[in-house]
């Protein structure tokens, strides 16, 4: 499967993203008053891997269904037969290795540096239910909620921000403890920017200006499930209750059966499942009503 780049301003590796557009469901405000959907859903009762229900959707329809908002949900729950219980790929999907820098200067980073990480045994391991975000405690990576308070370090380079850091004067530890976008917007105020970490000799001196035994905050940060497989970015989300889990896999169903409506789940991308196609008739419908 075909990875989209990251959102404007981010690198995805050495890959920059120059435009990004959020799709959202366009609709035609006809004459009699009506609002006409120019998508439609289609339920495909073909087991396939993700990435093989994508090239299927592709085929005969747009893609993998993308939902953006519960009328849209509404919307794929009645597409399913009548009477079927089971489960239906639907475009959404996860990166593992999605993390990005708070500092966004592209000059920032020579080749493989954005990717550097140095994480702790069995990291990162938190549930991808919201966003995530990176401390360091002895030279190692841990992830977070967001939502945590930590210390952190600080970036300091004011006279170019494309050179490597080559001492602990590029760095400043600031001993209050705030949740991670609090400390971002301090270090953004007072600094330059949350700490990023490029390669093993900034690890060590970012270490170096931390007090022993002490977890800080860092520049990185993660946001799951926002990818569709259209190459759409949307932040909407309907999972199962206690969904999704940290390592229970990247690619997401609908799941419809007797106690449960079409909420989504997480599953391996190369289960075979049934599939949620959509296409968008925007032409046929224009055609119908000139």
């Amino acid at each position: 499967m075909s990875s989209p780049c990251w959102p404007l301003g981010s690198v995805c590796g050495e890959c920059f993203l120059l435009a990004s557009l959020r799709r959202t469901t366009l609709c035609i405000l006809l004459l009699t008053g009506l609002c006409l959907c120019l998508h439609k859903y289609h339920f495909v009762n073909n087991s396939k891997t993700f990435q093989e229900a994508q090239v299927f959707c592709k085929t005969y329809f747009t893609d993998l269904a993308t939902v953006d908002n519960m009328v849209d949900m509404q919307q794929l729950v009645a597409a399913f037969d009548s009477g079927y219980e089971g489960s239906a790929w639907i475009g959404l999907y996860d990166i593992d290795w999605a993390w990005d820098w708070s500092l966004l200067d592209l000059r920032y980073y020579k080749p493989g540096e954005y990717l550097y990480r140095v994480w702790s045994a069995g990291e990162p391991n938190q549930p991808r239910t919201q966003t995530l975000c990176v401390g360091i405690l002895g030279g190692y990576w841990f992830d977070f909620f967001c939502t945590e308070t930590f210390t952190f370090v600080c970036y300091i380079n004011p006279n170019d921000p494309t050179l490597e850091a080559t001492s602990t004067a590029n760095y400043i530890y600031i001993n209050q403890t705030m949740v991670w976008a609090d400390a971002q917007t301090y270090c953004k105020q007072h600094y330059k920017e949350l700490a990023s970490v490029r390669n093993a000799t900034e690890n060590m001196l970012i270490m170096e200006v931390v007090p022993n035994d002490l977890m800080v905050w860092i520049g990185l940060y993660k946001i799951s499930w926002i990818w569709w497989s259209d190459s759409s970015v949307s932040r909407f989300t309907y999972w199962i209750s206690g969904r999704p889990l940290a390592t229970s896999g990247n690619c997401v169903s609908s799941v419809k059966n007797a106690t449960v409506s079409g909420q989504w789940m997480e599953n391996p991308c190369t289960n075979n499942l049934n599939m949620m196609c959509y296409s968008s008739n925007s032409s046929e419908a224009l055609s119908r009503h000139e």
